[in-house]
């Protein structure tokens, strides 16, 4: 906690500070180094990748990455998908809005924002009934 509050002082991004600093408390000054190394080359990456597109995009290398990674990330994304949806996959009222918003936008074209609007509207009724129904 000492740390964090130290973390906030600094004038940058509170995480970045108190990534240092967690590094610097355990291994000193290669932790510090290798802490920065790894917050910082993620965003040096996805700076150099619009000069590296247009020199790769040809090439069969790039062209095999594009292959193996599009599935990966596609699997990433259905898993995390899955595992923040469990809790309404299973019979209740919150499910059924989701699917019958989804079929409204997909089956009949309706404007994707008013049903989000619609089935919050319908989900916070729900929510107000149950809640007077108990104190009742």
């Amino acid at each position: 906690m000492a740390l964090f509050g130290l973390a906030r002082l600094v004038p940058s991004g509170s995480m970045t500070a108190l990534a240092v600093a967690m590094g610097y408390r355990y291994r000193g000054l290669p932790g510090t180094v290798v802490v920065l190394l790894w917050m910082i080359l993620p965003s040096f990456a996805l700076t150099l990748l619009p000069i590296a597109y247009p020199l790769l995009s040809n090439s069969a290398a790039f062209h095999v990455l594009n292959l193996t990674l599009m599935p990966a990330a596609l699997a990433i994304v259905i898993v995390s998908a899955f595992g923040l949806g469990r809790e309404y996959l299973r019979p209740s009222i919150e499910l059924a809005l989701m699917l019958g918003g989804a079929a409204s936008v997909l089956i009949f074209g309706w404007n994707p924002a008013l049903v989000v609007l619609l089935a919050g509207g319908a989900n916070g009724g729900f929510a107000i009934r149950d809640a007077y129904e108990a104190s009742a």
